[in-house]
């Protein structure tokens, strides 16, 4: 794309080009463009890439779900972009915030999103061994700042990242934890061991387990 033309038009070729690839009949495991989201005002754009629906009939993914297969992260004032990940994987889409009226002018506000982070929901690894990523595997938390740089895990692989809120004003987000209980390395919805933490927002550091019948609650 030359440097001369401006957003507007980038983001309608995005579109356009995304409306194209829904009606060819190509690879059924092809990606397509989705919504750009502006993640820092003086340079960046993320364009999630989502999978085509019919992988979700396949065997890689048991069910369906709402996920990214990957994130492309654009520079608009250097002209350049990278893929967040350097291999397609399952990225929990973004969570919205619900918009009530005059709550926010602006519109919904992204979950996921602190003033300086953005955090992932991430399947990367078959923990469980049955050949596919699926549910039943876990979502591991990475992080970024707002320009897409510096991808790291916070979370351990051998837990599931089940939900994150951000309390930005208040500098820390809470995030709900599920162990693997029976240790057959399947996080199911009747596996109860969880657990909330904070996510401290200028260290990234973990504070102490909130954990129902500790003794801190008795």
């Amino acid at each position: 794309m030359s440097p001369s033309v401006p957003l507007t038009m980038f983001l309608s070729m995005l579109l356009y080009l995304s409306q194209t690839a829904f009606g060819q009949d190509g690879d059924k495991h092809s990606r397509f463009f989705s919504q750009p989201i502006l993640t820092d005002s003086v340079s960046t754009l993320m364009i999630p890439l989502t999978y085509s629906t019919d992988l979700f009939a396949s065997n890689k993914m048991l069910s369906w779900g709402n996920y990214y297969a990957n994130i492309i992260v654009y520079n608009f004032t250097a002209d350049s972009y990278t893929r967040l990940f350097d291999e397609d994987t399952f990225i929990a889409a973004f969570d919205l915030e619900p918009h009530l009226p005059h709550s926010n002018p602006r519109g919904p506000r992204l979950k996921n999103f602190s003033r300086d982070w953005i955090f992932y929901l991430v399947k990367s690894s078959d923990f469980n061994g049955n050949g596919k990523l699926d549910e039943k595997d876990p979502n591991v938390l990475f992080v970024t700042n707002r320009k897409g740089e510096g991808l790291k895990p916070l979370s351990p692989p051998n837990e599931n990242v089940i939900a994150i809120n951000v309390y930005d004003k208040q500098g820390f987000a809470l995030v709900k934890m599920q162990r693997d209980a029976n240790h057959d390395k399947d996080f199911k919805s009747e596996d109860k061991d969880s657990y909330l933490v904070k996510i401290n927002l200028s260290s990234l550091q973990w504070g102490n387990k909130i954990e129902i019948g500790s003794a801190e609650m008795n």
